[in-house]
């Protein structure tokens, strides 16, 4: 997701992506997120993709203490189906949380969502060559 986002930035701005690189590393998604949203007008017209732009970047900070828990924390198996995991910072910050695996499932689904909206809409204006299998899935689903 963040390379996707990334690879966002990049293109608004005009960068290659050597570049890129050096503007966006180390960004935390939310900003990433946020930087897509406010730049996109650059190279997006329709209103329909700007206001794509403008709820990956909504849903995405409605979900990052979840991510950064599932992708970042230091986990251990618990019995049930279930994973316990601790941040060092956001919302869960040096809290164990208990992840089953219910909330493992949604958090990946709406991932999916934001990938299969970012991606079809980077590569239909030809800044990436192919989309994911997610993506397809998602183009599928709301057609």
């Amino acid at each position: 997701m963040e390379w996707n986002l990334e690879i966002a930035v990049w293109w608004f701005l005009g960068l290659p992506q050597s570049d890129g690189r050096t503007i966006t590393g180390g960004v935390d998604i939310c900003s990433l997120a946020r930087k897509a949203r406010d730049l996109a007008h650059s190279k997006l017209s329709v209103k329909a993709e700007l206001d794509a732009m403008a709820d990956l970047a909504k849903r995405i900070e409605a979900i990052t203490d979840e991510r950064n828990l599932a992708v970042h924390g230091l986990r251990e198996v618990q019995p049930g189906d279930a994973v316990k995991a601790t941040v060092t910072r956001g919302k869960y910050k040096n809290s164990s949380q208990s992840m089953p695996l219910i909330r493992l499932k949604s958090l990946n689904a709406e991932v999916g969502w934001l990938i299969a909206v970012i991606e079809p809409l980077l590569h239909k204006h030809g800044v990436v060559e192919g989309i994911t299998k997610i993506s397809k899935q998602g183009l599928a689903e709301r057609a």
